[in-house]
């Protein structure tokens, strides 16, 4: 294994120089289509602009696998599962070595995250040299206690196919049933001539344990069920369900939809439905959607008789599954139902529970029913009852927004203005004009700002910016420069992993031309770069400070690998779009549309973004000769705020 401290001694290797290459493309990319870099009323990204932000990114990435391969050795295991995730970042030719360090390791996910990332290498040799690394870490594994031969057949998805076989045999065969339990649901990954002999040794396992005098071998045994052989679940469910242990019965009552025939799925609802326990009811109330569609309605209708919110809630969730013929009714029932569990004096969960389950009464019950819940003591319970808002029927329904609006809790509030929506053409628009004028909104003024400085004096150096997760300096005047960066630059301070998934959606501007986009709706990155906290172990020991020991120097050995980085962001000089639509904005449909868009976008580039919320995409409308919005045209919309973001899977 080639160690990364002595490469810097060495001529460059191929793969070095294929990532130099890979950053001068995007730089001649970048260069080339500066148009879609561009704000409004912004100047053209320069050359140096562009430098920059790729110089910076190549700095980060050139260390990267280095970094990975010392955390992957030395550092805590949070930090490991970390390193082994930004493994896929690396390029393709570094990859197979920094996965085989991850599977040295003795820490289970990033033992697995490295086996996960086998096939971002390509096939042939490497890969399935890998493969029998993974092999030989499980026979590790298999030699130590329960725990460790469970962990080995975590593996067996990755395996060679020769060892698939084996250490199936070994796990169903395990005298511990949670080995027995992880063997089951695995026997997916074996060949199919084989997988229904495994699932016929399963089925022994569980007919053995199901009749098991403790309580915990028969949850076990029930919770194998679903990869028991098809034919055979409904009878073994319908035994779990005559269990005389609640979590029992309610753990097969959640599986009631691994049974194949509709008629047999029919039995076990009904089970479920007249148990003595709520959860076992609750459970088998929200998978009516799985029986015969001929029953549903009896079923619901059956159910929202329940006297526990969580029950009746689960049936009217099946609404949508029921013949439309049969809807009215279950509405009717569920407007006589659903009062009873908002009351004031009942417990929370109660009171939630009807809350959640007023978008589906009749809707003549629910103003009344909205008005009383907007104003309980618990924010869950006001905001699920602000959700069903917008079904209030049209003569009803400005009236309880205007209630709504009144609300002291932020939320209600918006889904209030967020209601509106529901309305249409001159309606929405005289709407929108009168509640601007009665709360004195100044639309130019709110499409032309940030919120970001709301709270900073006019002159200031740095700002640390409040919000939710990680953490936002607001960036002014620089001591010796005329210029400030105030609504120029701003620095998010975020983990190299969801930054490097921000700068993948930043980057791959063809993706989003292809996808009808004239700019890249990503948040516009000027340029990164590590924060000293996660430097390489170099950097503690050049300051004679041993990260491997323990002791007192434990915690600084817990910062190396963080992978903590520093991005500086352009200022998006506009309001969220949460923001937008309660100061009842124009061209929300289309501003919808764009969110919904970029959110389907990310996910089809392979990005989970983690917090896709309205307020966390902005609205930039075009520049009028002095400097405000122009609000006569529809915005672009920007996603920002990726410090939650992750990969989907997709390399």
């Amino acid at each position: 294994m080639r160690k990364f401290m002595e490469s810097f001694k060495q001529p460059i290797k191929k793969t070095e120089r294929e990532r130099l290459t890979q950053f001068e493309e995007l730089y001649k990319k970048l260069l080339a289509n500066r148009e879609m870099y561009r704000l409004f009323g912004g100047e053209q990204l320069s050359e140096k602009d562009i430098d920059r932000y790729v110089e910076s990114n190549q700095e980060l990435i050139k260390n990267l696998s280095e970094t990975i391969e010392i955390v992957l050795r030395n550092s805590h295991s949070y930090s490991r599962e970390v390193a082994a995730n930004l493994i896929q970042y690396v390029p393709v030719g570094e990859r197979d070595e920094l996965i085989s360090v991850g599977l040295e390791g003795d820490h289970m996910n990033s033992i697995i995250i490295s086996a996960g990332a086998i096939d971002s290498v390509g096939y042939g040799k490497v890969r399935d040299e890998l493969r029998h690394q993974v092999g030989n870490k499980a026979k590790e594994l298999w030699e130590g206690n329960n725990i460790g031969r469970r962990n080995a057949i975590m593996l067996v998805r990755y395996l060679p196919p020769s060892l698939v076989v084996e250490f199936l045999e070994k796990g169903l065969g395990d005298s511990n049933l949670g080995v027995n339990l992880e063997a089951g649901g695995v026997i997916q990954y074996a060949p199919i001539e084989a997988q229904d002999g495994f699932r016929q040794k399963l089925l022994k396992v569980i007919l053995k344990n199901l009749y098991h005098a403790m309580e915990s071998y028969r949850n076990l045994a029930t919770q194998m069920i679903p990869y028991a052989p098809a034919e055979n679940r409904a009878e073994l469910i319908l035994r779990a369900l005559r269990d005389g242990d609640d979590f029992v019965r309610e753990t097969a009552a959640r599986i009631i939809e691994c049974i194949p025939d509709e008629s047999e799925v029919l039995v076990s609802i009904e089970k479920a439905l007249k148990d003595k326990d709520e959860y076992v009811r609750a459970s088998g109330a929200a998978r009516i959607k799985f029986s015969p569609e001929g029953d549903r309605a009896r079923l619901v209708n059956k159910a929202i008789g329940d006297s526990k919110s969580d029950v009746v809630f689960n049936a009217a969730r099946m609404m949508d599954f029921v013949p439309i013929e049969e809807r009215d009714k279950i509405r009717r029932k569920l407007s006589k139902v659903v009062p009873k569990f908002i009351d004031k004096e009942n417990s929370f969960n109660e009171r939630l529970g009807g809350a959640m389950s007023i978008r589906y009464v009749s809707g003549g019950s629910m103003p009344k029913l909205i008005r009383e819940a907007i104003e309980d003591e618990d924010e869950s319970v006001r905001q699920h009852a602000a959700l069903a808002i917008e079904l209030v029927p049209d003569e009803e329904r400005e009236k309880v927004i205007r209630q709504a609006l009144k609300n002291a809790d932020e939320n209600v509030r918006f889904q209030a203005a967020y209601a509106i929506l529901s309305y249409s053409g001159s309606v929405r628009e005289n709407l929108f004009l009168k509640l601007r004028e009665e709360n004195n909104i100044d639309l130019k003024s709110v499409a032309s700002t940030t919120r970001l400085y709301d709270k900073v004096k006019e002159e200031f150096f740095r700002e640390k910016f409040e919000k939710t997760g990680s953490g936002l300096t607001l960036l002014g005047q620089v001591p010796g420069f005329d210029s400030s960066l105030r609504e120029k630059v701003v620095a998010r301070h975020i983990q190299e992993l969801p930054y490097l998934n921000w700068e993948k959606a930043y980057r791959n501007l063809d993706f989003w031309k292809i996808r009808g986009f004239d700019y890249v709706p990503v948040e516009p990155i000027v340029a990164v770069k590590q924060d000293p906290s996660s430097e390489t172990q170099n950097f503690w020991e050049e300051k004679g400070i041993n990260v491997t020991s323990g002791g007192s120097e434990a915690p600084i050995k817990e910062g190396v690998g963080t992978f903590n980085v520093t991005a500086f962001a352009r200022v998006l000089n506009g309001p969220t779009v949460a923001k937008w639509i309660q100061s009842f904005g124009p061209f929300q449909d289309e501003i919808i549309a764009e969110v919904d868009k970029i959110r389907k976008a990310l996910v089809e580039l392979g990005i989970k973004h983690g917090h896709a919320h309205l307020s966390n995409f902005v609205v930039v409308f075009q520049k009028l000769p002095d400097g405000t919005a122009n609000i006569s045209k529809p915005p672009r919309v920007y996603i920002i705020d990726f410090d939650a973001a992750g990969s989907s899977g997709k390399i």
